[in-house]
C-alpha cells in the first residue's frame, strides 16, 4: 500500500508591508512615553546682512546683443580691457535676456573665460 504525502504550498501573508509599517507606528506611538522625550537644543536663527562686495560686477546682455558692465555700454572687443580695470578676483554676474542671441553670449563667456580671474554666475533675470 502506498501512501501519498500531500505538500500543502505555503502562501505568505495577506498583511503587506505598508500595513506592518503602519502598525509599527501606531504601536511606538501608543507605548513609547512622551516623558521619555529628550530636549533638544537648536541654533538660533540670525538674520543674514548682504553686504556689498567691492569685487563683485553685473555684466548686462539685453536681446539686441548691446553688452553693459555696471550699468555702462561697452563694446564686445573692449569688454576684456575693461575687465582688466576692474578688481580680480570677484564674481561677475551675467544678466542675459530670453531672447538675447546665443553667439553674443557666447562671445561674452569667451572673453571671461580667457580672464581667468572671475567665477562666473549665470542668470536670466533682470538685474535689481
Amino acid at each position: 500500500m502506498r501512501i501519498e504525502i500531500r505538500r500543502r504550498v505555503l502562501s505568505p501573508l495577506p498583511v503587506t508591508m505598508a500595513d506592518l509599517a503602519f502598525l509599527l507606528i501606531m504601536f511606538l506611538t501608543l507605548t513609547l512615553d512622551p516623558r521619555l522625550a529628550v530636549d533638544v537644543d537648536l541654533p538660533e536663527f540670525r538674520y543674514a546682512v548682504k553686504t556689498a562686495d567691492q569685487r563683485s560686477l553685473t555684466l548686462t546682455i539685453d536681446r539686441d546683443g548691446g553688452v553693459s558692465l555696471e550699468g555702462r555700454r561697452v563694446v564686445l572687443e573692449r569688454l576684456g580691457e575693461e575687465l582688466r580695470a576692474a578688481p580680480a578676483g570677484g564674481v561677475v554676474t551675467v544678466y542675459a535676456d530670453a531672447q538675447t542671441m546665443y553667439e553674443t553670449v557666447d562671445a561674452v563667456l569667451s572673453v571671461l573665460r580667457g580672464e581667468q580671474r572671475y567665477r562666473v554666475v549665470l542668470a536670466t533675470e533682470r538685474p535689481p
